[in-house]
This record gives C-alpha cells, sequence and structure tokens, in this order.
C-alpha cells in the first residue's frame, strides 16, 4: 500500500518539479520577481519534507542541502544573478534523478558536488559581503532566526486523507520540529466501535506553536492537503504564550474535556497577560475591537476558503491514466456494440426499436465526445521542457534566441502528447543550430540580434496542428534538390513541386549540413521525425524561404482510438474512410473514368487526379453505370476516391493490425461493423503519396 502512495508522491514530485523549472525559467528573464524566489523555496521545502515522510532519504537530504540558499535568495540577502540561475537548473535535473528507482553512486556523488557548489557560493557571497561592507557582524552560511512568535494552530482534515496515503501525525511532527509546541489531540468524534471505520480519520488537531519560522513555512507543511482540509493558523503574540499559567491552565481544563481550545478566550487571556506584564504595551479597552468580533473575522475568513477550496476541487480531480484509458475501452466497445444493435433495429422494421436504437446512438455519441474530452492534454505541458532546450542549447551555440508560444492551451490525445516530444525536440534542435544563424551573420542580413522560434497550435476541423516557425537563413531548395541528385534519389532532369523537393528532407540519412554538430546534422532528425507522425496517424510539412526562414507544421487527429468513419463499397467489401480528410462526395459515371486523361477527373469545372480503388485493389471490373468519386483533402490538395457506392456515416472504433501488415501501404487499421464483419480504414494519406510517387 505504501508504495501505492510512493507512486503518487513521486508523480506529484514531478509535476512540482516543472512548475519549479518554468519559475526558474521566469525568474531568469526578471531576477527582482519576489513570487518566483518564493514559489522556488517552497518547492525545495516541500521536497524535503515530502520526500523524509515516504521515506526518500536522499531526496530529503539534498533538499536540506541547498535549502539555505533559497532561504536566502528569498530574504533578499543573496541577490539572483546567472550563476544562481545554472545552480537552479542542476537542482532541478538531480531532484529529477533521486526520484527514480535506479541511484547509483555517481548520483550520489554528484548531489554532493551540487551542495558543495551552494556552499562556496555561500562562502563567497559571504566574504564579498564582508570586503565590501567592512563589518558584517553574522555570516550567512549560518541561518539567522527571525524573532519567535507565538502560532495558534488548528487542522481537521478530511476524513478520508489516510486514503491518499497521507500520514497527519508526520504533519505534526514536523511542525513540532521548528519550535516549541504543545499538541492537543481531539477525538470526540470517534463512532462507536462497530461503526469505526479504520481507513477514515476522525481525529483533529490544534497546537501552540512558539517559532523564529514564519507563518508561510507552516502553512507550508500542509500544501499537500490545505485544499479538502480545514486549518486555522493564527499568530497570538511575539512572546512565548506556553509559558503564560493562565494559557496553561485554559489548555489544560478544555483538553479533560476534550473540548476545542479555540482562539478567542486564548487571545483574552494573552492580552491580559501583556497589560500586566508589560505596563510599556497597555492598551486600552476602547483601543481595540472585541475579541470575539475578530474571531468570528478568522472563521469567516476559514468558510471562505473553505469554499473557495469546493470550487476549486469541483473543477478538477486527480485521475490514474489507467483509469482513463479503461474508461476509452470501455466506450469503444460501447460503439461497436451501439453499432451492432443499430443494425438489429433497422432489420427489425420495429419502430419503437429504431426510435430506441437512436437515442442509444445519440448517447454513446456523446459519451464519447465526453470521454475523449476527459483524455485530452494541453500541449502548454510540453511548453517547459522546450523552454529549457532552447535556453540550455542558445548557451551553447552562443546564440540570443527568443521562445514564443502560441495556442498552448490547445488540447490533444494524452496518448499522443508524449509521442510529440521527440519530433518536436528534433525540429527544435534543426531550428537552433542550422536555421537560426549567429550574431554576426543576422546583423549583417539586416536582422535583429535575437532570432526567434515561435511554435503555434490550433485546431482546423478535426484535427490539431502544431507549426515551429523560425526566422533564420530558410532552406534552398536547389540545394536540397542537387543532394537528391548527388545521392541517386531523383533524377536530374525531373520535375519536382516545391513541396516534393522539402519533402526529401524526410527521407532516411538526408541532410543538407555541412558539418556533423553535437546538436544535429547526423540526417536522422527528419526521419524520425516522419515515422513518428506516421505512427500517430498524422503528417508533417514543411515550407521555407531563404533568408526568411522555416516553418515545419505537424497535423494530427484529435484521438486515435475512435473515429467518424464514411463507410464505402467496393466489391461488395467495406471500407472505411476517416470523415476528417473528406472535402465532399459526388456521383460520375463509368463512362468518366474510361474517358479520363492521366486519371484526371473535371467535377464541377475543377480538375482533381483520381485513384480508382477497384482497380488498385485488384478487384475484377465492374460496368455499373454509376460510382461515387470521394474527394479527400492532402497538402491542401484534392484527390478523388473512385468507389462503388458509399453507405452511410459510421462511428469506428480503430484497431490495429498488427505486425504482420505493418509494411503495407494502404490501411491505417481496422473496425468491426454491427453484422460483425471487419471494415480496413484508408490511410488516404498514404495512398495519396503512393499516387504521387508514381
Amino acid at each position: 500500500m505504501i508504495d501505492h502512495f510512493k507512486e503518487k508522491f513521486i508523480i506529484e514530485a514531478h509535476e512540482l518539479l516543472e512548475r519549479l523549472e518554468e519559475t526558474v525559467l521566469s525568474l531568469e528573464k526578471d531576477v527582482t520577481n519576489t513570487e518566483n524566489i518564493q514559489e522556488i523555496f517552497r518547492v525545495v521545502h516541500t521536497l524535503k519534507g515530502s520526500g523524509a515522510m515516504f521515506g526518500m532519504e536522499s531526496l530529503s537530504e539534498f533538499a536540506h542541502g541547498i535549502e539555505d540558499l533559497f532561504d536566502y535568495i528569498r530574504k533578499g540577502e543573496i541577490s539572483v544573478n546567472a550563476e544562481i540561475i545554472n545552480i537552479c537548473f542542476s537542482v532541478i535535473d538531480h531532484f529529477k534523478v533521486l526520484l527514480t528507482d535506479n541511484i547509483n553512486a555517481d548520483d550520489i556523488i554528484q548531489g554532493e558536488k551540487i551542495i558543495e557548489k551552494v556552499n562556496a557560493y555561500l562562502v563567497k557571497t559571504d566574504k564579498n559581503q564582508d570586503s565590501s561592507s567592512g563589518a558584517v557582524q553574522s555570516s550567512i552560511i549560518k541561518k539567522q532566526k527571525n524573532s519567535e512568535v507565538s502560532y495558534y494552530i488548528y487542522f481537521k482534515p478530511n476524513q478520508n486523507i489516510l486514503k491518499d496515503g497521507t500520514k497527519p501525525l508526520y504533519l505534526m511532527e514536523e511542525l513540532l520540529s521548528i519550535g516549541k509546541a504543545r499538541l492537543i489531540t481531539h477525538n470526540n468524534k470517534l463512532p462507536s466501535f462497530l461503526s469505526l471505520n479504520p481507513v477514515l480519520c476522525y481525529t483533529e488537531w490544534e497546537m501552540l506553536l512558539y517559532t523564529a519560522e514564519t507563518e508561510d513555512v507552516i502553512k507550508e507543511v500542509f500544501i499537500f492537503v490545505d485544499q479538502e482540509s480545514e486549518i486555522i493558523v493564527e499568530e497570538l503574540s511575539n512572546i512565548n504564550v506556553l509559558e503564560i499559567d493562565a494559557v496553561n491552565s485554559y489548555i489544560s481544563s478544555k483538553e479533560i474535556n476534550n473540548k476545542l481550545i479555540g482562539v478567542d478566550v486564548l487571545k483574552e487571556l494573552i492580552v491580559k497577560f501583556e497589560r500586566t506584564s508589560t505596563p510599556e504595551n497597555i492598551l486600552q479597552d476602547n483601543d481595540r475591537d472585541s475579541e470575539g468580533k475578530i474571531y468570528h473575522d478568522i472563521i469567516e475568513h476559514n468558510d471562505v476558503k473553505k469554499q473557495k477550496n469546493k470550487e476549486k476541487n469541483s473543477v478538477s480531480i486527480r485521475v490514474d491514466s489507467v483509469k482513463i484509458d479503461e474508461l476509452i475501452n470501455i466506450v469503444s466497445e460501447l460503439v461497436t456494440i451501439q453499432a451492432r444493435f443499430n443494425l438489429i433495429a433497422e432489420k427489425s422494421f420495429d419502430p419503437e426499436l429504431i426510435v430506441i436504437s437512436e437515442a442509444i446512438e445519440k448517447i454513446t455519441r456523446n459519451l464519447r465526445d465526453n470521454a475523449f474530452d476527459i483524455s485530452l492534454v494541453a500541449i502548454r505541458t510540453l511548453k517547459t521542457r522546450f523552454n529549457r532546450l532552447i535556453r540550455d542549447l542558445s548557451l551553447e551555440l552562443n546564440k540570443d534566441i527568443e521562445f514564443i508560444t502560441e495556442g498552448d492551451d490547445t488540447q490533444v490525445d494524452k496518448n499522443i502528447i508524449e509521442e510529440l516530444v521527440d519530433p518536436l525536440l528534433h525540429i527544435f534542435r534543426n531550428s537552433i543550430d542550422h536555421g537560426l544563424e549567429g550574431h554576426d551573420e543576422r546583423i549583417a542580413a539586416g536582422k535583429p540580434v535575437r532570432g526567434s522560434i515561435t511554435m503555434k497550435a490550433y485546431y482546423s476541423g478535426t484535427e490539431v496542428h502544431i507549426r515551429v516557425e523560425d526566422d533564420g537563413r530558410g532552406i534552398d531548395p536547389e540545394k536540397i534538390r542537387q543532394k537528391a541528385i548527388e545521392r541517386g534519389l531523383i533524377k536530374g532532369n525531373e520535375n519536382l513541386s516545391r513541396h516534393q523537393i522539402f519533402d526529401l528532407l524526410f527521407l532516411p540519412g538526408f541532410s543538407t549540413a555541412t558539418s556533423i554538430s553535437e546538436v544535429s546534422g547526423r540526417g536522422v532528425g527528419m526521419d524520425v521525425v516522419r515515422k513518428k507522425i506516421d505512427k500517430m496517424k498524422g503528417r508533417v510539412d514543411v515550407d521555407s524561404e531563404l533568408g526568411k526562414g522555416t516553418a515545419i507544421t505537424i497535423r494530427l487527429p484529435l484521438t486515435l482510438s475512435i473515429i467518424d468513419g464514411l463507410l464505402v463499397s467496393i466489391y461488395n467489401v467495406k471500407y472505411l474512410i476517416p470523415m476528417l480528410h473528406i472535402n465532399k462526395i459526388v456521383a460520375i459515371s463509368h463512362k468518366e473514368i474510361i474517358e479520363s486523361f492521366n486519371n484526371i477527373l473535371v467535377i464541377q469545372e475543377e480538375q482533381i487526379p483520381f485513384l480508382d480503388l477497384r482497380k488498385e485493389f485488384s478487384y475484377p471490373k465492374s460496368d455499373e453505370e454509376r460510382k461515387q468519386a470521394v474527394i479527400v483533402m492532402y497538402n491542401q490538395q484534392k484527390m478523388a476516391l473512385v468507389v462503388d457506392d458509399v453507405n452511410k456515416e459510421f462511428q469506428a472504433v480503430v484497431k490495429s493490425l498488427g505486425e504482420h501488415y505493418k509494411g503495407q501501404q494502404y490501411f491505417s487499421g481496422a473496425s468491426i461493423l454491427g453484422d460483425g464483419s471487419v471494415a480496413l480504414i484508408l490511410d488516404t494519406n498514404k495512398i495519396i503519396e503512393k499516387f504521387t510517387r508514381k
């Protein structure tokens, strides 16, 4: 069970590190941003406490070793500079290593080196401060204490807190470790033994804490539970209230009766003590509001916070991705069964059954759409890692680069999002290494010294387009053409369109780079991009203008599991054409096909190339007068696929064809129809590409 909770923590920790990386990148642009500085300290402090809670001692010890640096930055004792930013990224990278299961001796040594670097920086900073000020009385290496303050803390966890793997006693233990405290445990809400549920938490706690830590530090202890729990942290006094006899007597009386202490009477007792003990701080009764009102304000504030938390919880919840996959699979099976039910209803000629079938089909479609909405993930989840890549490579290659994103809230299937990482990494590497010029070259070309890479994401019909543009030197199509002729890929007299020339970049091993670098130029990048995108049932195109830049566009389906398809017949065999590629359907005659020149049909005064699928699939010739031309789109070009008949629109659950059919050129998968037969799904992109090559 504890392993399950540990896995949840690791997932949350990776999310924290992603947030931390994004914060550091933002801090690099504005080193005075105090919110970013506070966020960095909070994340490091959280990883320290939570790492210890789940037995990840290496993680906790490393966080403890570097925590002081971020604390001093937070207090303004150290200014953020380039060296600090580099240390931050080293820390993030090492945290990621420590979250894995295969930590070795080298990793531990690397962590120690980072801590040594942090300490060396602190020592260097301390010496600089000594020499510049002449009389710095205390070393920043030793943590300076703030003036100590007494706090009242109330913690009522959600009853289901134990199910999430959180141990409330660990939270109390962490609070006890940061100061002098008195902890009061309340068990008055425990049910009878027979009604007791051992996995629920019925306990609540109150604490008086005297500490040098700030209120923010105390609240950070509850960072993983504050959304589901009732928490009050209230400053009481700058004296140690645990030494006030009246306060201790009052607490003991409440503790005996197992009743809440509250904060109102406590404040009255503290005020009376201060009046009698510190004459210089005497307060007149008419100089302050009633303590009851103060307490009321605290409760009211807490109620507002609870309401906000409730609203926040209603917006989003954490769900295991495995459960989402299971939901998609169940919905997919439902779609298949619903198709079978539709067929039975149609054959029955029972009007009532047909109405029910149509209603179920509508509900199934809505359920399908909702299930897939749940499985969608925003493109911005990739933004941070690309930000980091561009930053690191720009430093390595001494290029000043601005990374711009547009439409990063555009969503794609969660199974696609991770598959996108490698293709986009290759594209960014090529843009940085080969696309963008160096400083001198950009100045000579009349361009700004700072180059730009822009990633745009947007919907186009039922597709998602991701476009990466740079304002670099561009790609010379003639250079690509000459390289292809040299390698025997095309003939010297072959007439290729601009698109066909740029398409050569995706051939295995093809590269126009004159030298190989550590970043790119080995001729594997764009080949990997094409293969990965093909695997996701998408396509990728290149467009470039010499001297102005290059744009690479990836087009992907919104989802891979269920598609809306058009069911067609060829020689009484059923096939499916994805609706997202279809432009229109036009009836044509057999005579038009026979009399066509160079496989061109004239449809509504427009010349459109066509493929007769009956001929392509080697079926016997047909003399039927009427045919159907399904016009599909590819790279903004139209092509007609000629079939015998168009049956109907169909929700298709996409199934893989398996390894045995991996090499075929025409089909992207298969789907089971309502009558139990199988319909192959046409991969229109590959069909048209093959036709174009011919």
